[in-house]
């Protein structure tokens, strides 16, 4: 596994999605499509990675990277994977840093 130290000054170069079918269990893993979030950043140079740090439970919880035009937010809540580029509920946004 690239660490996220490594992350900086490589490309974008493809998204890939992955969703889960219930109650079969079937993952399916495809190309993303053009108006999800991360594929507007294909062919972007990654600037800067910063750790997500949810300091309630003083753990890491994601990363927000800084690209040619424009930054996104990586994080895992819970079960869940949140990709955003806009700000979280306020509860949880103070919640970070």
């Amino acid at each position: 596994m690239i660490s996220a130290d490594e992350l900086v000054s490589r490309r974008l170069l493809q998204v890939t999605v992955s969703w889960h079918t219930h109650p079969s269990g079937q993952v399916t893993v495809g190309p993303a499509p053009d108006d999800f979030l991360m594929s507007r950043f294909i062919g972007q140079s990654i600037r800067a990675v910063h750790r997500i740090i949810d300091h309630r439970i003083e753990t890491e919880i994601g990363l927000r990277l800084e690209l040619d035009h424009g930054e996104v937010r990586i994080l895992n809540l819970g079960d869940e994977l949140v990709i955003t580029d806009t700000a979280l509920p306020d509860a949880l946004e103070a919640a970070l840093r």
